[in-house]
């Protein structure tokens, strides 16, 4: 539950942050799967039904805007 003080700070500033929603071991699983998936994407040249790649993205200079859908492609996203 939000308290006045954050549901006074959203209505100002558009946003709230909540600390310690996640465990420092969740936050480096989420880290070092969002590194393989960086690493996958060197396979590919174009946007996939996983990847939206930013301009200028190459084998060598992965460029990843977004994963699509993270939960669907690893256990780990779909369980944090």
């Amino acid at each position: 539950m939000l308290t006045q003080e954050q549901c006074k700070s959203y209505e100002e500033n558009g946003y709230i942050g909540v600390e310690a929603v996640l465990t420092a071991e969740e936050v480096a699983d989420l880290q070092r799967v969002t590194e393989e998936f960086v690493e996958k994407s060197r396979e590919v040249t174009e946007h996939t039904d996983i990847f939206d790649l930013e301009p200028g993205h190459t084998p060598a200079n992965p460029r990843v805007r977004r994963i699509k859908n993270p939960g669907l492609h690893h256990i780990v996203y779909d369980q944090t």
